[in-house]
């Protein structure tokens, strides 16, 4: 299994303004959807409330999402598809498809692959990223 890495927020650690740094394995097993709306947005993840249920949300970074033309404020009504991992007592989930708004976009691969990543790869590919000896590779 392919093995994610997550920066997560913890509510114990949040007064003290700390994250950690966590290791996981993406798990097909642990995927479930969910309908809800965003409660708070941060610049790592949301807030998604789900019947009266908050949920860590970690969708893509915002300039990924802008580029495929989804806007996430506070309030979106939103379709989630993702793993889902009980981190404390705290619930995230780690998105693999959303629809807001009626567009749907797929954020990981089957094995949790980040599309925003494979994108970022390809486009230094493109643009002949130079090494340390000043040479294209």
């Amino acid at each position: 299994m392919k093995k994610i890495f997550m920066a997560l927020a913890l509510a114990s650690l949040a007064l003290a303004g700390g994250k950690v740094i966590i290791t996981l394995d993406w798990d097909p097993s642990a995927i479930r959807e969910f309908s809800g709306r965003i409660i708070v947005k941060k610049h790592l993840y949301y807030i998604m409330e789900v019947n009266g249920k908050k949920y860590y949300l970690h969708i893509a970074p915002e300039f990924y999402l802008k580029r495929k033309g989804v806007i996430l404020d506070v309030g979106s009504k939103i379709w989630v598809k993702g793993m889902v991992v009980k981190v404390n007592k705290d619930y995230h989930i780690f998105a693999k498809e959303i629809k807001v708004s009626g567009k749907k976009l797929t954020i990981r691969t089957d094995d949790g692959t980040p599309f925003w990543r494979l994108e970022m790869r390809k486009r230094r590919r493109m643009k002949g990223v130079r090494n340390h000896r000043n040479s294209f590779r």
